[in-house]
Order: structure tokens, then C-alpha cells, then sequence
């Protein structure tokens, strides 16, 4: 028994390779960009601080970054004390890293949901 394509790998298979791929990285970005704006209104929500100014919860921000094949989520304090709330009590007013421990499973349904 032989084997025969219809069409060469070259024109179908590899074109179907890119745009699958490009197809990923939309799907990965638009997680990334949702997840983003989630985990800065958990970390709003969920500051343990009592606002004296409201500059330190309105200053918590997240951002994509797209770079080459790599997707990063950046969540930050814009306020430049925002440092010593994460550490100050024992971490007692940290919210960066409770907000995205909060998020993991989270991600990493939608990341699944991605290849399913």
C-alpha cells in the first residue's frame, strides 16, 4: 500500500501551521488583556488598606505586554509608596501577589480552553 498526497505538505500543511499559530496568540492575547483588567479591579476590591487619600487603590494598574513570543501581565502600584504597602505590616496591606495567586486558576482555565 502506497501513500499519496493530494496536496504538497508545503502548501497546505505549513500555511495551516501559521495561521493556527496566529490564531493562538490572538486567543493568548485577548486572555491576557481580560485577565489584565480583572486582576486590577480585584486588587481595588480587595485592598486591605483604609484609604486616606483613595490615590493608592485609584493608582493600582495592570498591563499587557506583547514581545515577540511572549505574552506578560504587569500589575503595579503607580503611587510611589505602593512598595511599602506591599511590605510594611507583614505584608499585611499587600494585594499584587494575593490578587494574582487569586487569579491562577483563572488563567490557567482560559489558557487550557485555548488548545481543547
Amino acid at each position: 500500500m502506497s501513500f499519496r498526497w493530494d496536496v504538497a505538505p508545503e502548501q497546505s500543511l505549513i500555511p495551516g501551521l501559521r495561521a493556527y499559530e496566529q490564531k493562538v496568540r490572538q486567543a493568548v492575547e485577548a486572555v491576557a488583556q481580560r485577565i489584565s483588567a480583572q486582576l486590577a479591579a480585584d486588587a481595588k476590591a480587595n485592598a486591605a488598606w483604609r484609604d486616606q487619600s483613595g490615590a493608592a487603590r485609584a493608582g493600582l494598574a495592570s498591563a499587557v505586554e506583547v514581545a515577540s513570543d511572549i505574552v506578560t501581565i504587569y500589575l503595579f502600584h503607580t503611587v510611589n509608596y505602593g512598595p511599602y504597602l506591599e511590605r510594611s505590616r507583614g505584608g499585611r496591606y499587600a494585594v499584587i501577589m494575593p490578587s494574582i495567586e487569586r487569579a491562577g486558576p483563572q488563567i490557567r482555565a482560559a489558557l487550557e480552553s485555548i488548545f481543547r
